[in-house]
Formats: structure tokens, sequence, C-alpha cells
């Protein structure tokens, strides 16, 4: 059950996959307690006054396109059928929406005076680029990578406390 005192939102580039966000959040009996925004990445909230608080605790979930070009054409018929291109792919070998996603939490963040948690997806041949990008993004973060089931890198997870 979602708190009063706690503020959920949810951006997504995609109005529909909101729509289908808030669908899910009725289902599960949580929808009061998330606002949806069509943004993208953080457009929508950057320089939103109610984050500039030392009080504030920050926590972003993040599910980003990181497949390269390459990634993806080797990727399943199924995922390329199924799946839209533009929530698979992104630039500079799968990392353009990190550099986007981690300059806009810098800025959100105020240089990392606030207090966050980050925790994001990517393909466990990234490790090494995602490890090296957090640490030029945010150097005194505190940085973990989590395997999935499958025993492949998966996780990352950047905190300031």
């Amino acid at each position: 059950k979602l708190k009063r005192e706690n503020k959920f939102i949810a951006l997504d580039i995609s109005k529909e996959a909101l729509v289908v966000a808030k669908q899910n959040a009725k289902t599960h009996k949580v929808g009061g307690g998330i606002e949806f925004i069509n943004s993208n990445f953080l457009d929508g909230i950057n320089g939103n006054f109610k984050f500039k608080s030392r009080n504030s605790k920050i926590l972003i979930l993040a599910n980003l396109s990181y497949l390269s070009e390459k990634i993806y054409a080797a990727s399943s018929k199924d995922i390329q059928k199924y799946e839209p291109k533009s929530a698979l792919i992104s630039g500079q070998l799968g990392l353009a929406h990190y550099k986007t996603l981690l300059e806009q939490i810098r800025l959100l963040t105020d240089n990392g005076k606030l207090r966050f948690t980050i925790f994001f997806e990517f393909g466990s041949e990234q490790k090494k680029a995602i490890q090296k990008l957090v640490g030029e993004s945010f150097p005194d973060a505190k940085t973990a990578c989590y395997k999935d089931l499958a025993n492949m890198w998966r996780l990352c997870q950047i905190s300031f406390i």
C-alpha cells in the first residue's frame, strides 16, 4: 500500500505505455498515489521546486532502451516483431539513453546534493561502459551492479544517501 506522504511519478515518452501503466496501477489499487506524465526522460519534472528540499529522497527506476543496432539485428524475430524498435535501440553502442538520463539526474539532484537512488537495467556486455559512465557522472556515488537469474550482469544501482 502506498503511503500518502510519498510522491510517485511515472514518466514515459509513449502515451500508449502510460495508458497501460495507469490500467495496471488501477488493477493493483495503487493508481491514486501515482502521477502519470508524458515526458521524454525527466523533462517533465526537471526544474520542479518539489525536488529542491534537502529532505527529499528520490528513487528512480528506469527501463531504458539499451540495445545497439548490432545487438538488435541479432535479437530474436519475436522481439523485433512485437517490441517497438524505439523501446529497444539506443545510439552510441546502446549508451545514449543512459548519458541523457544521468545528465538530467545530475541537474535534478543539484549535482548529487539531494539524496537519491537509481536502478536501471543494462545489457550484460555493457557493464564496464556503464560503470565508467556512472563514475564520470557521479564520482562520489556508491555504485553496484547485480546479476539476473540467468547469471548475467543486468542491474545497476547508484546511490547518494
